[in-house]
């Protein structure tokens, strides 16, 4: 039944296609989106890697005439998903040794599964770089597994190919391409000379597509992180080296990330997804050891090994989302589950057929409405709305100072200026120089910054900073931002942007429900953005009860992200609510990624949120509270001379009294 095997081949492309196109993002999201669109339509160079097979996969479809940049290029990660899902199907219908209507359900029944994954079909609705990175990895695997069984030389060839494709896509994912390449060359039949030539000659052919960094870069494209212009910051952006290299301080804690793995993979597909898979590995073994070893090596590489190397390199805010650096383990366990499906649709037992048919239908569906509340992005407008209101606080040919290159904000806003061409009058200065126009005179500097400030045009912060003071400026709240005023300053009310803003929710304080909106942290971040701006507006307004009603609805929202919980607690400083403060601080503190433990980077982040909380009660009054705070502080983070200082009881006593105006 020929026709059917081709029906199901398109079903297994064309139901997950379908599935990400009824619940894609309508517009561009947080995160990384803005600027990834934003690299895809003008083909530019985005964050380190540099990523450019999914620069130019994405600018195929921003080609398209439809709907807007943003859909167009999330369409491209729905294709590239959707397709992974076709390379699953194609993979598991082969793995037994009959064919026929078991066999095509058993592979329709796998890339189902495998589409309607959590993480599979999160990134699949959005726009990123993993979905067309898992296709090219897949397709290695899939070119090796023929190329073993039917001895197709030009097998060999894609699989190289495509191994240098993934490398090119993300370097991470390699670990599944290169077990695809082992399992070729061990397995397989020796290649007829030159053929081993001609292979690396392929994998080379296919990571040549790095060249496009230093050729775009050349072309001063719109976006051009790293200028990988020359070898030297060609290979820097390359390798990652803005980010650092792994940290041994972590080790104590890939323990804990192997238990997440477990977790993840239990959520991903369903609880039956782990059984199922190894009673895959158990029926497949038996038949055919070489390929269900290397499947079994490739599940080590991508699971348990990777997590390893995943805890001592990721950074802080990577893992987070961890779960997709786990795409290649995820796809494996799809194979895998395939194997127990193929093996009981081909059995010659009707009572086990019977069930395996059963579990075929079910399994897919019980995942699907699993996931679907977490993966619906079809009304998902936070990210535009918050990028517009971002754009619509700036004044008539105003200029913005940017000391984050990747807050909230920063990346909606280049979408919005360099894709679509919005607030043209307007310029974005960035310190890093790595999303808009660097300093205008050389390294950024307070000779810089001054001179902007001097230059007469409205001037906007994305973060309060101390520094205009010394040039005469006071920084207020307007909106999003902080607006530089000559002092001194007089308020009388309101900030007249907040009428101008799209995202009313977040303006009058009602917080969206539902799984998708708890499960996004940038999302509720941009919400605790909106009133942690409106409380400090209504404070200098004058009217203290909205402030510290917005507050309080921004604290129960930010519960668990650090940053916007240090926020909030500053904000009760300003007030004068120190009491408040030292509370929060305390919360921004223990929601710091293992409480301190493990690599410098959340440990100074602790420490900061301790420190911040000892001058909080000391404000109160509470000198053996503020000696508390410094001592968990300084177990942190010991490096700290003026901390260690100040913790002594008899300095902390004078320093209350001094905060309190009395003499010491």
């Amino acid at each position: 039944m020929r026709w059917f095997s081709y029906v199901a081949g398109a079903l297994a492309v064309s139901a997950p296609f379908a599935v990400y196109l009824a619940t894609a993002a309508p517009f561009l999201t947080f995160e990384d989106a803005g600027e990834l669109i934003t690299a895809a339509a003008a083909l530019g160079v985005p964050h380190p890697s540099g990523y450019p097979v999914f620069a130019l996969w994405g600018h195929l479809f921003t080609l398209l005439p439809v709907s807007g940049y943003a859909w167009r290029v999330n369409c491209a990660a729905a294709a590239a998903g959707a397709l992974s899902c076709g390379v699953v199907f194609l993979i598991v219908r082969r793995l037994g040794n009959s064919r026929g209507v078991g066999a095509d359900v058993a592979g329709l029944a796998a890339a189902a599964w495998w589409g309607v994954s959590s993480t599979l079909w999160s990134q699949s609705v959005v726009t990123e770089v993993y979905t067309p990175a898992i296709l090219a990895a897949a397709l290695a695997f899939y070119a090796a597994f023929n190329y073993v069984r039917g001895g197709d030389v030009r097998f060999c060839y894609a699989m190289a190919f495509a191994c240098g494709v993934t490398a090119a896509a993300h370097p991470f994912y390699l670990f599944l391409a290169a077990v695809a390449a082992a399992y070729a060359l061990i397995a397989g039949r020796r290649l007829p000379r030159p053929g081993g030539w001609l292979a690396a000659a392929a994998a080379l052919g296919g990571t040549s597509v790095y060249l496009y960094l230093p050729l775009r870069a050349a072309q001063a494209p719109l976006l051009n992180w790293g200028n990988a212009r020359t070898a030297g910051a060609f290979v820097a952006h390359v390798a990652r080296r803005m980010y650092g290299g792994p940290d041994l301080s972590r080790l104590p804690f890939v323990g804990d990330h192997w238990r997440e793995l477990g977790a993840l993979a239990w959520r991903e597909f369903g609880p039956a997804a782990v059984l199922v898979a190894a009673a895959g590995f158990v029926a497949g073994w038996r038949k055919d050891k070489k390929l269900w070893g290397a499947l079994g090596v490739a599940a080590l590489l991508t699971g348990p090994i990777a997590t390893v190397a995943l805890t001592l390199s990721l950074h802080t805010h990577q893992l987070v989302g961890i779960e997709v650096w786990y795409l290649p383990f995820f796809l494996v366990v799809a194979v895998a589950a395939g194997g127990a499906f193929s093996s009981g649709c081909t059995s010659g037992k009707f009572v086990i057929r019977l069930g395996a048919y059963g579990a075929a239908a079910a399994l897919p569906l019980f995942a699907f409405y699993s996931n679907l509340p977490h993966n619906n992005y079809r009304s998902y407008t936070y990210a535009a709305d918050f990028g517009g209101d971002f754009l619509r606080t700036l004044g008539y040919r105003g200029q913005n100072i940017m000391f984050e290159g990747s807050s909230l904000g920063v990346f909606e806003a280049a979408y919005y200026k360099k894709v679509e061409g919005k607030r043209p009058d307007h310029t974005f200065w960035d310190v890093t120089g790595r999303v808009f126009a660097p300093a205008p005179i050389g390294a950024w500097d307070d000779v810089v910054e001054e001179s902007l400030l001097s230059a007469g045009r409205p001037t906007y912060y994305n973060v309060l900073r101390a520094a205009p003071i010394c040039y005469g400026y006071s920084l207020e709240p307007a909106g999003l931002l902080f607006r530089a005023f000559l002092v001194p300053f007089e308020r009388s009310g309101l900030s007249p942007v907040w009428g101008r803003y799209v995202w009313k929710d977040a303006v009058r304080g009602e917080m969206p429900d539902g799984a998708r909106w708890r499960s996004d942290p940038a999302a509720r971040a941009a919400w605790v953005k909106y009133r942690v701006m409106w409380a400090s507006d209504s404070f200098v307004a004058g009217d203290r009860t909205a402030a510290l009603s917005a507050l309080g609805g921004a604290r129960s929202v930010a519960a668990g992200l650090p940053e916007e919980l240090g926020e909030i607690a500053v904000t009760y400083m300003v007030m004068g609510e120190a009491a408040r403060a030292a509370a929060v601080f305390g919360e921004a503190a223990d929601a710091v990624p293992r409480r301190g433990r493990g690599d410098v980077a959340n440990r100074v982040r602790y420490a900061g949120f301790k420190n911040n909380q000892a001058m909080a009660l000391l404000a109160t009054g509470d000198v053996e509270g503020a000696a508390a705070s410094l001592a968990a502080s300084l177990a942190a983070y010991p490096d700290q001379p003026e901390i260690r200082r100040l913790a002594q009881l008899d300095e902390l006593a004078r320093k209350a009294k001094a905060m309190k105006g009395e003499r010491p």
